[in-house]
C-alpha cells in the first residue's frame, strides 16, 4: 500500500485537469487509509503494553514533523521549476513520490507482520517473543482462522466506540491546527522563509514533549493521567489562540495545541489498540478507531471559512468543544476499563468464562479474566 501510495503521488505530477486530480487524490486516500492503522498494529504485534507507547509516539510524531517540514521542503523544490521542463510544483510530487516507492521495496522485505513470521528473528528468538508476548499479553490466535463472527465480537465492545469518539474529538481540532496556524505565524511579520522555519518549532516542541510523556507512562504502567495532562494542554492552547490578540501569546498557543493534542493521540491509539488482545480484536478495533476517528478531518474542513479570519471564534469555539469533549472521555474509559477488571474478578465471571469452548476463549483474549485492562 505504501508503494502504491507513492506511485499515485508520482502521478499526480502528470494530471492535466481538475478530473485528474480528484482521480489521484482519490486513490491517495484509498492507500493511505491502511497503511497508518497497519503501522500501529504491527508496533502492537511485536511489543508490550510496557514497551510500545515511546515506540508508537516515535512514529506518529514523526509523521507530523514530516508535515511540518513539508512546506520549507516544498520552498526549496521550488528552485526546481523549468528543469527538466517540469514545473515546480510537479518536481514536488515526483521526488516525494519516488522517494516513497523506493522506501517500500526493503520494507517489504524487512518488515513482518506478526512476531511467529520475522524474517529478521531466528527461531529461538521469534519462541522467546512470542512466550514474553502470551505472558503479557495473551495468546494472539495467529495460528487460528478468523471469522466473521469473532470480528463481529469486536463491535459490542463499548470501549471501542468510547475510543473511536474521543480520537474523533481529538482529530477535528487536530486537523484544523492546519487551517489557522499559518495565519496566526503571518502576524508575526515574517518572511516567507522565516514562517516556513517558525512552523517547524511547534512541532520540534511536540515530539520533545510526547516522547517525555511517553516514556515516564511506559515506565509506570499507566496511561490516564500522561492522556488527561495532554489533553489539559491541548484544551489551555486552543484558549490561548481563541482569546489573546498579542501575536506571540497566540504563537505560544500553537505550540501548547500542537503539544497537547499530538501527544495525546498517540496515547489514546497505544492505550486502545493493547488493550485489545489476539491479531483479530486488536486489528479490527485499531483499524475502526483510526478510520472513525479520521471522518473529523471532514468536520475540521468546513468550520474555519477565510471570512473569518483572523480570528475564527466558531471554529476556536468548535476545537476547544471536542477538546473537552475528548478530556472527559478519556476518563469515562478508564472508569468503564476500572469496572470491567472489577467485574473479571468475580466468580460469576469466571465461570461464564470457563464454560466457553478454547477457540473462543483464544479470539476473545482481552476477555479473559486473567487479562486486565490498563489504566
Amino acid at each position: 500500500m505504501i508503494f502504491l501510495f507513492g506511485l499515485v503521488t508520482l502521478l499526480v505530477a502528470w494530471s492535466k485537469n481538475f478530473g485528474g486530480l480528484v482521480v489521484c487524490r482519490l486513490f491517495l486516500g484509498i492507500f493511505e487509509a491502511g497503511s497508518f492503522p497497519a503501522i500501529f498494529y504491527i508496533i502492537a504485534n511485536f511489543y508490550t503494553s510496557g514497551e510500545s507507547l515511546k515506540r508508537i509516539a516515535f512514529f506518529f510524531n514523526c509523521t507530523c514533523l514530516a508535515g511540518g517540514c513539508a512546506g520549507a521542503l516544498a520552498y526549496r523544490i521550488n528552485d526546481l521549476h523549468g528543469v527538466h521542463g517540469f514545473d515546480s510544483w510537479q518536481w514536488i510530487y515526483i521526488i516525494e513520490g519516488a522517494f516513497t516507492m523506493g522506501l517500500a521495496i526493503p520494507l517489504y522485505f524487512a518488515v513482518s507482520d506478526f512476531p511467529e513470521e520475522a524474517r529478521f528473528l531466528n527461531e529461538n528468538e521469534r519462541s522467546f517473543l512470542k512466550q514474553k508476548l502470551e505472558l503479557y499479553q495473551g495468546n494472539s490466535g495467529f495460528e487460528i482462522k478468523q471469522t466473521w463472527k469473532d470480528i463481529a465480537t469486536v463491535f459490542k465492545e463499548p470501549m471501542l466506540y468510547i475510543t473511536a469518539i474521543c480520537y474523533f474529538s481529538l482529530v477535528v481540532p487536530s486537523y484544523c491546527y492546519a487551517f489557522f496556524a499559518p495565519t496566526v505565524i503571518a502576524e508575526l511579520g515574517y518572511t516567507a522563509m522565516e514562517a516556513q522555519r517558525h512552523s517547524i518549532y511547534p512541532w520540534l516542541a511536540t515530539m520533545g514533549f510526547s516522547i517525555i510523556l511517553a516514556v515516564t507512562s511506559d515506565m509506570s504502567k499507566i496511561r490516564l493521567p500522561f492522556a488527561l495532562i495532554a489533553s489539559a494542554v491541548s484544551i489551555a492552547g486552543l484558549s490561548i489562540v481563541f482569546s489573546c490578540y498579542d501575536a506571540n501569546a497566540r504563537y505560544a498557543g500553537c505550540f501548547l495545541t500542537a503539544m497537547g493534542l499530538y501527544s495525546c493521540m498517540p496515547i489514546l491509539i497505544c492505550w486502545m489498540s493493547l488493550n485489545f488482545s489476539g491479531h483479530t480484536r486488536k486489528s479490527v478495533g485499531t483499524a475502526f478507531v483510526i478510520g472513525f476517528g479520521n471522518i473529523g478531518g471532514i468536520v475540521s474542513s468546513f468550520i474555519f471559512p477565510n471570512n473569518e479570519a483572523p480570528r475564527f471564534k466558531k471554529g476556536f469555539g468548535i476545537c476547544i468543544a471536542f477538546a473537552c469533549l475528548a478530556f472527559l472521555l478519556l476518563a469515562v474509559y478508564a472508569a468503564y476499563l476500572r469496572w470491567l477488571n472489577f467485574r473479571k474478578d468475580t466468580d460469576s465471571y469466571r465461570q461464564q468464562w470457563n464454560e466457553k469452548d478454547e477457540r473462543s476463549q483464544i479470539v476473545r483474549g482481552d476477555l479473559n479474566p486473567d487479562f486486565k485492562y490498563w489504566l
